[in-house]
């Protein structure tokens, strides 16, 4: 199946926060913050404009007011895809907001789990939007393949956490995978595996999208999608 063309953009923008996000400095949760929410607006004016011909013909009178307020593009969303949960709503508008101070006052200091919190918000939003063709645009790039599963594996760990009234504050997410480990919540392979992941993954973060093979990146991506099936059936 051919990924719709407009999907592409607001895509990119959502990897370039993910790879700000693992850069793991303030500058740079700040500038994830900022792609993350005009990867989100983006992708709803694009589904609304291109996605959805129907939906675009109703409010097109309007569009050109509606495409000026983040508010009235989500209230247009919300209207009229049955899909669209009301509480994504909120989430959206209040990483909206978050951003909108980042970016008009530059006192205001990011946190890493807002970056994390609107990362997986903005995720979702694509999977509710553009479905299929969201995970057929991800596997036509083993790159961003590859950023998305890393952060699908901490989603699912922090799932997990919270089920199991894990505390996980200051902690790093993965220090939290090693303790499954230990507690023999997965298999005997996966801590080789995953420690080898976790080097890879410092190493593709470093390096982005320069010096790393493609041979290596397909190696990654194994990993990944291996630690990521063990995590979905604990």
């Amino acid at each position: 199946m051919e990924t719709k063309p407009w999907i592409y953009g607001p895509l990119e923008l959502l990897i370039h926060g993910i790879e700000h996000f693992f850069m793991d400095t303030e500058k740079d949760y700040r500038l994830a913050l900022i792609h993350l929410d005009n990867s989100s607006e983006l992708a709803m004016k694009s589904f609304i404009r291109f996605h959805n011909p129907s939906l675009f013909k109703k409010i097109k009178k309007d569009w050109r007011i509606i495409s000026r307020y983040y508010e009235r593009i989500i209230g247009v969303i919300e209207g009229n895809v049955t899909s669209f949960p009301p509480e994504l709503s909120s989430k959206l508008l209040y990483n909206h907001e978050i951003r909108n101070s980042l970016y008009h006052e530059a006192l205001t200091i990011p946190r890493k789990n807002d970056v994390y919190n609107s990362i997986k918000d903005v995720i979702y939003l694509f999977k509710t939007l553009y479905s299929n063709d969201y995970e057929t645009a991800l596997k036509s790039n083993i790159y961003e393949n590859i950023l998305l599963l890393l952060i699908e594996i901490e989603i699912i760990l922090q799932e997990i956490c919270v089920k199991k009234h894990i505390q996980v504050t200051n902690k790093n997410i993965y220090d939290i995978l090693k303790a499954f480990v230990v507690d023999d919540s997965f298999s005997e392979n996966i801590e080789e595996i995953f420690k080898e992941l976790i080097q890879e993954k410092e190493q593709l973060i470093v390096n982005l999208k320069t010096n790393i093979d493609e041979d290596k990146l397909y190696d990654i991506l194994i990993m990944a999608e291996e630690i990521l099936n063990e995590l979905e059936n604990i």
